[in-house]
């Protein structure tokens, strides 16, 4: 029995070998197949040579913004049907893509990488973490999460690569008309993603473009709407670009109908499309030259088209959401307008209405409108009381800063919460103790402490604080720049020399190259661009020399 079991058991075992066999087999060469086309992400790729695409070094993105021209690289098979690669919500359009030798070694040859390139959009989110999906061959795997920013941040400390360009002159052909009234030459300015400058006084608007300036609207000018109706820029009371730069809103004293003119002054808040230069009238309204029936001017919010609104100080934020003081002054039997007008009217910013509404308004994509802020002059409004119709943007659309004060002498600045539609902190810019982060290492021009810094809605200097896209605070302090960040209560010299920030040097003297030994005196600071550069100009009252304007960047060596 034992000799004849062994026989017959290799026998039954080789059998069952070559039944097993042919199916390990195919499980094998399925695994391969799965394998090689499988699409999977590279996290670095670095090739120094044979290549005209080289030298190569790439790593994964962590971070990028909207516009900007992102590369992945992996096995990717951008051309196989059904191949998708979906950044947050949106598709990715691949622009080309390229291949490369892979530089490791394998024990069965794997092919080349694909390397896609593609444009990030708005409409893929802007936020942390979104999503990086690859659908390649029917399989879909999922790559790191990347943080989507429509604007670049600073470096959170002085950055000693700052570097100053001229970009742009201007000076008004007709001076005359700007001196006799004392008007300001800029009262509004606003720069777009791509740097692009909008600026506007009581008689005219003009664009900064790639160094040269034009005229978009001036008074006296017939604007032909879409509409269908015309009407006559009067004065000029604001302007402000969207941040991508394809959109223009302004608002102005017009006439346009005789027989409203005879009882009424007429405003209009328009849009103004900068591709076509068509116009579109988003609110027009009346009010009354004399005396009138006593109204309180509501409702003060919901659609834009429903309300009475005589729209100043305009700015927009990165998701195009206008902001604008409304100024509108409603009917009375004991007042006439004329103190209104006249305030309305001045060319400087040391002025403002009264016997009005003062509301800071909050106007979005949708047409609707929110009150925010208001500064009480004895009319009914909607949203946390202020004492001034000025405020203070976040180009980001998380707040909105409204001027605080008891003394009248000093003002404090009132965050409001837009997004939670809620008050925020009561900041005492001038009297809390900031700590001074010094990162200067010549005692020279070492600064030890920190200060705080004043905040008057009604100084002389236009737009002498901006805040950054990283949250933080822009003052021009003296004869350099500093920053603040209000919340941890830091300050440090964004700009010009440390002690610039008190008493200059008297090297401190320069109007371009290295930041540093640039003097700030006086500038009206306007905004950042996409790549985080700061715009500011010089010289909005100088009637014998004009405006100068100016771009301030990490110049790398």
């Amino acid at each position: 029995m034992k000799k004849t079991f062994l026989p017959l058991a290799r026998l039954c075992l080789y059998a069952i070998c070559l039944l097993v066999l042919p199916t390990a087999c195919k499980k094998v060469d399925d695994h391969s197949t799965m394998v090689l086309s499988q699409p999977w992400l590279a996290d670095y790729y670095t090739q120094l040579s044979g290549s005209r695409l080289a030298p190569i070094t790439w790593t994964y993105p962590s971070t990028l913004l909207v516009d900007d021209t992102a590369v992945l690289i992996g096995k990717l098979f951008p051309y196989s049907p059904g191949t998708r690669i979906m950044i947050g919500d949106a598709e990715a359009k691949i622009i080309d893509t390229a291949q490369f030798a892979q530089n490791y070694t394998t024990y069965t040859p794997q092919g080349k990488l694909d390397a896609v390139r593609f444009l990030i959009t708005k409409e893929m989110g802007v936020g942390n973490n979104r999503p990086v999906t690859i659908t390649a061959n029917g399989i879909t795997i999922h790559g790191p999460a990347i943080n989507i920013r429509r604007t670049a941040t600073g470096a959170g400390r002085t950055d000693t690569t700052l570097w100053v360009d001229e970009i742009a002159q201007w000076k008004p052909d007709n001076m005359n008309d700007y001196t006799s009234k004392g008007n300001y030459l800029a009262l509004q300015l606003s720069n777009d993603n791509g740097g692009n400058i909008y600026f506007s006084n009581r008689l005219a608007i003009q664009a900064v473009n790639n160094g040269h300036s034009s005229t978009l609207l001036k008074s006296g000018d017939i604007v032909h709407e879409d509409k269908g109706s015309d009407f006559k820029i009067g004065q000029i009371f604001g302007s402000a670009v969207t941040f991508e730069g394809n959109a223009l809103f302004f608002s102005a004293e017009v006439t346009d109908n005789p027989a409203d003119e005879k009882t009424a002054y007429i405003f209009r808040l328009c849009k103004m499309d900068l591709a076509t230069k068509t116009v579109t009238t988003i609110n027009r309204t009346l009010v009354a030259r004399g005396f009138a029936a006593d109204e309180t001017g509501a409702p003060f919010q919901g659609s834009i088209s429903q309300l009475k609104v005589v729209a100043l100080t305009l700015h927009t934020d990165i998701n195009d959401n206008l902001y604008y003081t409304n100024a509108y002054a409603p009917g009375s039997s004991t007042g006439n307008h004329q103190g209104w007008y006249q305030g309305l009217c001045a060319g400087t910013p040391t002025y403002e209405s009264f016997n009005c509404i003062l509301l800071i308004s909050r106007l979005d994509a949708s047409g609707k409108v929110h009150g925010l802020m208001y500064y009480d002059l004895g009319y009914g409004a909607t949203g946390f009381p202020v004492f001034s119709g000025n405020y203070l943007p976040d180009p980001s659309g998380k707040s909105v800063y409204g001027y605080f004060t008891t003394t009248y002498v000093r003002y404090d600045m009132l965050q409001y919460n837009v997004e939670d539609d809620d008050k925020g902190a009561l900041f005492n810019t001038y009297g809390d103790t900031y700590i001074f982060h010094s990162y200067e290492d010549n005692p020279l021009y070492k600064k030890l402490s920190g200060n705080g810094f004043i905040t008057d809605p009604y100084a002389p200097q236009i737009n002498p604080v901006l805040q950054l896209t990283d949250g933080t605070m822009l003052v021009s302090s003296n004869s350099s720049l500093a920053s603040y960040d209000l919340r941890n209560k830091i300050q440090f010299c964004y700009a010009g020399t440390e002690i610039g920030l008190d008493a200059p040097p008297a090297e401190q003297n320069k109007k371009t190259g290295l930041a540093k030994w640039v003097d700030f005196t006086g500038v009206t600071l306007i905004g950042q661009d996409k790549t985080g550069a700061v715009y500011y100009c010089s010289g909005i009252s100088d009637y014998d020399n004009g405006i100068t304007f100016y771009k301030m960047y990490p110049k790398k060596k």
